[in-house]
This record gives C-alpha cells, structure tokens and sequence, in this order.
C-alpha cells in the first residue's frame, strides 16, 4: 500500500502538465484511502502461498502444485479482490460521506 500510494502521489506531480489532477490535500487523503484498500489487496494475496504453516487463509485461497494455471489465476484473483472489497467495505461503512476515495471530496 505505501509503495502505491507515493507512486500515486509522484504521478500526480509528474502527469499534472498532461491533465491529471496535481497533488493537493483532497486528493492526497482519496489516495491514502485507496492505498490502504490496495494494501488489503495485498495481503490477502499472501494467503495463495500454501508454504506458511500458520496461514489461516490456504484452505480457501491457497494455490497448489495440483491445481491447473487457470485455477490458480482464479484464485489470486479471488485474493486479491477479497482483500479489497472487504477493506473497501469496511470504509464504507465507517467513514462519514465525501470522505472515501471514490466518493468526490468537499473540503
């Protein structure tokens, strides 16, 4: 999530002159949201790796050496879409309106 979130935000500084919207406080916490909502992503993705002894998540989401390519492309991305629709939803359901990243924010 970090690495996205200043690849987000060097972007913004890079790509202004091209249209894209420059680095400002509005978009700056709408870029930390989804950073955080990528990071989710992110670390569900680790639940693919059936090698940790402790992964609570390999039963579900764990990719096997018996498992077809197409199988274990279908379950990287059950990963990583869980992650983030759950951190997505846990955003939007505690954070006030304007407040999310997808939502337009008023300051």
């Amino acid at each position: 999530g970090a690495c996205f979130f200043a690849g987000l935000r060097v972007g913004r500084v890079l790509f202004k002159p091209l249209g894209l919207a420059g680095a400002d406080y509005a978009n700056l916490c709408g870029d930390a949201m989804l950073s955080v909502s990528i990071g989710a992503a992110t670390g569900t993705f680790v639940g693919t790796d059936v090698s940790f002894p402790d992964n609570g998540l390999a039963p579900v989401l764990g990719v096997t050496d018996s498992m077809s390519d197409l199988q274990g492309c279908m379950r990287a991305g059950l990963s990583t879409s869980a992650g983030f629709l759950c951190m997505q939803m846990l955003q939007n359901l505690t954070l006030s309106k304007n407040a999310n990243w997808l939502d337009p924010v008023k300051i």
